[in-house]
């Protein structure tokens, strides 16, 4: 199965589990028993024929890890190394397209921010949907909503990387 027969899927927006029966104030809307942890995502998903027998299904793809060396200061420390999974931000709204030449799939920008909102003084803090009177405080007006980040996530490595614009248009 090639992967222009395959769906390929990153991030977006899941209704908060703040709003599960089980959250209130009390418990800092951290419990995700009853429904999954909401907000803004940064999971990859495909869709397609995994083992080529027919069946399509979902399967999320883990972040590759990536090791440089990173000697210290110290002779103990000459050949330590830094490991890091390179992965774009959560986000939702973004371009995505699939780049059959090169074997990868494009994003581009977004949106993202505090999720739940930053306060509890916002609607739909009180237990479960219901409100408890207070009055709405603005999200912060410095914090970066809108991305406009471009990254490239190669499907034979499992690599992704943040690009500079200029780099793409060779």
């Amino acid at each position: 199965v090639s992967d222009s027969e395959r769906i390929y899927l990153l991030g977006g927006h899941r209704l908060w589990h703040g709003f599960s029966s089980d959250n209130n104030a009390e418990n800092r809307w951290q419990s995700t028993e009853l429904l999954p942890k909401g907000g803004y995502l940064d999971d990859l998903w495909v869709y397609g024929d995994h083992s080529n027998d027919g069946v399509k299904q979902w399967t999320k793809i883990e972040g590759q890890m990536t090791c440089v060396d990173a000697p210290g200061l110290t002779w103990e420390s000459r050949h330590d190394t830094r490991c890091e999974i390179h992965w774009p931000s959560a986000r939702s709204g973004h371009a995505a397209v699939y780049d059959e030449k090169r074997g990868g799939m494009w994003i581009h920008g977004g949106f993202s921010t505090y999720y739940p909102y930053p306060t509890s003084k916002d609607s739909g803090s009180g237990f479960g949907t219901r409100t408890q009177g207070r009055e709405h405080v603005g999200l912060h007006p410095t914090y970066a909503f809108y991305l406009d980040d471009l990254w490239f996530y190669d499907i034979e490595s499992g690599l992704w990387e943040k690009k500079r614009i200029c780099e793409c248009l060779m």
